[in-house]
């Protein structure tokens, strides 16, 4: 049997890719299909679209059966009788179904907690594409994180659609692991900052690593109410400073969406002073893309792709600025890390260091940070 996965999208879809190849491999799932792939989609963005609607077509001239999964089909954006189709709510009974054992790729295993979300801002198709949200159950994924932790993996990511809907249990995982595995950490993936307004003490837990990944989307109080947000540049603000002021060598970064259809010249200037100002560590900035079935998709007053590109451009200067600033701030500092492969490891404040020694990958070391060329960060383990 020979099915290949091919992954568009976010953490929560490698994850389910990652889990689906598992039990493909071990002859549980799709065992009478061969010559086969198995692409996991996205349709959230626009370029997410064309990037599926062209694996598609190679898989289609390579004469290669075609299983179709993830956010695409459950909206019937593609029809084609020739596919076999798993919808969303099938893929996440199979996913969910038991305690996932395996051999994870990555030094940093993914663990999702939940999936789907009932927020409804008014730019985001997934709401309509994975629906209302699903917890994981509590011993699931435990069993899932100690089959891991007793294989020598010391570091895990809490994924999820959205995991803050997910907050009284991720407290629950990590009160857990401190119990039992007190050797273990966790980085939790973006965070709504709505949860984090009472709940930014989760980031002071001992087996949490320093890094924050905050869905701000806009720093213009403006714009967040017609994203039918539920924060305001001000709860930003308070979360950024807070951390700081817990570390000052956390790295708090997020997400923001540019040329959202009522971001004027005004708005946008406003973020990006707004951005100028923040002392955050990274910024993921992402184009709005149009979504059939938003509201923001019947919003007038659009912006041009000219004035998009302008302002992507300038927020790609700033936040190589700030990228860079960060990581000579950390310069001269004994950081904890984990070894991801070769002489490179990922400290628990996101950043990726090369150092002098290979290391086992996985394996928890502790480096000094020595400087930064060619915009790349060295360091020795200590």
């Amino acid at each position: 049997m020979s099915i290949e996965i091919k992954t568009v999208g976010c953490r929560q879809n490698q994850y389910e890719s990652i889990i689906l190849k598992n039990l493909i491999d071990k002859k549980l799932i799709f065992k009478d299909i061969n010559n086969a792939i198995l692409i996991n989609s996205c349709s959230v963005t626009s370029r997410a679209m064309r990037d599926t609607r062209k694996i598609i077509n190679q898989a289609k001239r390579a004469g290669k059966n075609i299983i179709l999964t993830g956010c695409v089909i459950d909206k019937n954006i593609i029809e084609d009788q020739e596919i076999i189709y798993l919808s969303n709510s099938e893929k996440h009974k199979i996913v969910y179904k038991d305690a996932n054992k395996y051999d994870p790729i990555l030094s940093r295993p993914m663990i999702s907690i939940e999936t789907g979300c009932d927020k409804f801002c008014s730019y985001c198709i997934v709401p309509y594409l994975r629906g209302k949200p699903i917890i994981r159950e509590f011993d699931k994924i435990t069993d899932e994180i100690s089959f891991l932790a007793d294989r020598g993996f010391v570091e895990f990511v809490l994924t999820g659609t959205n995991i803050a809907m997910a907050g009284n249990l991720i407290r629950k995982i990590l009160n857990w692991a401190n119990k039992s595995y007190s050797d273990i950490r966790f980085r939790l993936s973006s965070m709504d900052p709505d949860y984090l307004k009472n709940n930014i003490d989760i980031y002071k837990k001992p087996n949490v690593v320093h890094t924050a990944h905050i869905s701000m989307q806009s720093l213009s109080n403006n714009i967040l109410i017609d994203m039918k947000r539920r924060h305001k540049f001000e709860d930003i603000h308070k979360i950024t400073h807070t951390l700081l002021e817990f570390d000052p060598l956390f790295a708090v970064g997020g997400d923001l969406i540019i040329g959202f259809p009522s971001e004027g010249q005004y708005e946008f200037e406003e973020t990006y002073r707004y951005l100028e100002d923040l002392p955050l560590a990274y910024v993921h900035f992402f184009e709005y893309s149009d979504r059939n079935g938003t509201l923001a998709s019947t919003m007038g007053n659009k912006c041009s792709n000219s004035e998009i590109k302008e302002h992507i451009h300038k927020v790609q200067t700033l936040v190589n600025k700030k990228k860079k600033a960060f990581k000579i701030k950390n310069i001269g500092h004994t950081l904890d890390a984990i070894a991801l492969n070769d002489n490179r490891v990922l400290t628990t404040n996101y950043l990726d260091v090369f150092v002098d020694k290979i290391t086992p990958r996985k394996s928890k070391v502790k480096i000094h940070v020595n400087n930064l060329e060619e915009d790349k960060l060295y360091g020795k383990i200590v």
